[in-house]
């Protein structure tokens, strides 16, 4: 399971679920918008390596990146993974 062959979407936890989208085949067109990932590895790196967020492991980027994962009162946002 592990590689460079996996894409994740940011979305509150439980939607991705109930949309579907762990049933959708890789060539779904869904797909094509998803950020590429790796595993094993961590959502916060996935996001450095496209630009999204800083380095999060400079300085105290890591502290900004903390507010990817509680927004809101303790809305969590998790990453719905997809093997293309």
């Amino acid at each position: 399971m592990s590689g460079f062959k996996w894409k994740m979407k940011m979305m509150l936890p439980g939607e991705g679920v109930k949309a579907g989208l762990h049933e959708l085949p890789p060539e779904d067109i869904e797909t094509l918008v998803w950020n590429a990932a790796q595993v094993p590895g961590d959502v916060y790196t996935d996001l450095w390596k496209i630009g999204a967020i800083d380095d999060p492991y400079f300085g105290r980027n890591s502290v900004k990146a903390n507010g990817l994962c509680t927004m809101n009162g303790g809305i969590r946002f998790n990453s719905m993974l997809l093997k293309i």
